[in-house]
């Protein structure tokens, strides 16, 4: 981006469309973008809808999942709200008078994307998300591409923890409230750590401090848990699906943010999610990956949790430790299976 920008630096363009290689935007993306950038000097930069040309497996159909909601509740509220949102990386325009008076993009993260749209933000610029322009591109098709993304997704937004917590409070260009909704967008991350926490803690929890009764208590919990998943993700076994996949996954993006807000040396590094495009049915391309260390020691825990499950006779919980073992399993060798 900064070689780009360097080539065309002297030349007067006042927009910047950015696009990874893989994305496809329509004939008419500039005329449905750039008119609102001209209607509006103080726009910052206007971000498009991804859309998805691969989503014919269990993980790509569970990144979309995901991916969909993000593009179709999350940007596009924070966009209506006025509220921070970040630049998703690709498939939008910039204006170059933005960038440079946010101070450039700067490589300091592996973010810089994220980075760049809350500096612009600090300085009272604003940003709109299209929900209407579709840009289709390639989700990661391998368990390994899908993992090297998501790190990086994770420990990204810590790294402007550590770098930005500051600067936000201290931003004359926007107002207190808008600074609290900037810290809640970083902080939410947090609160999946938490529920990822709290999964790993309710098998020994159960069994050995605070042991279930069927009371009313615990009938509650179980209702209005299942109930969330309901008005969440509808209620179809496609749900319960992904929201396991959500809960598998979370403690290796826990390990992701831990890694960014430590500033350890893992997050620092930047890797190109590798794509094998679309329509192309060579296997030979893929590296298959070694069964992952973490996911198998996750089984080997959820495994030994069942194993005391059924010594007590707890046939809830067994079920419990039953599917997340066997889930922990197949993650192991994700790039087999998924």
């Amino acid at each position: 981006m900064v070689d780009g920008m360097a080539r065309v630096e002297d030349q007067g363009f006042e927009f910047v469309a950015i696009f990874d290689a893989d994305f496809e935007p329509p004939v008419d993306f500039l005329y449905q973008t750039v008119i609102h950038m001209v209607r509006d000097d103080n726009l910052a930069f206007v971000q498009t809808c991804w859309t998805f040309t691969n989503s014919d497996s269990l993980l790509t159909w569970a990144q979309k999942v995901g991916l969909d909601f993000h593009f179709a509740v999350e940007q596009r509220a924070r966009s209506f709200l006025g509220h921070f949102f970040n630049f998703n990386g690709t498939a939008g325009v910039w204006r170059v008078k933005a960038i440079n008076d946010a101070g450039g993009w700067e490589s300091d993260t592996v973010v810089e994307d994220m980075d760049l749209s809350l500096r612009v933000y600090l300085k009272g610029w604003r940003s709109i998300y299209l929900h209407d322009v579709k840009c289709p591109n390639e989700l990661p098709s391998t368990l390994s591409a899908y993992k090297t993304q998501q790190f990086r997704w994770l420990s990204g937004p810590m790294q402007i923890v550590r770098k930005s917590f500051a600067n936000i409070w201290f931003s004359r260009d926007i107002g207190f409230l808008s600074k609290l909704n900037c810290y809640w967008f970083f902080c939410r991350y947090f609160v999946f750590a938490i529920v990822t926490i709290v999964a790993l803690l309710a098998s020994p929890i159960v069994l050995w401090l605070d042991p279930w009764t069927w009371g009313f208590p615990t009938i509650y919990f179980l209702v209005s848990a299942n109930v969330a998943v309901v008005v969440y993700l509808y209620f179809t076994i496609f749900s319960y699906i992904f929201l396991l996949f959500s809960v598998v996954l979370g403690y290796f993006k826990m390990w992701a943010m831990t890694s960014g807000i430590l500033g350890l040396k893992k997050s620092k590094s930047w890797k190109v999610t590798l794509k094998f495009a679309a329509n192309d049915n060579n296997s030979w391309l893929r590296s298959y990956h070694k069964p992952y260390t973490l996911e198998l020691a996750l089984f080997a825990y959820y495994g030994l949790m069942l194993g005391f499950s059924i010594w007590y006779e707890n046939w809830g919980l067994t079920a419990y430790n039953g599917v997340m073992s066997f889930a922990f399993l197949v993650v192991s060798f994700g790039d087999y299976f998924l």
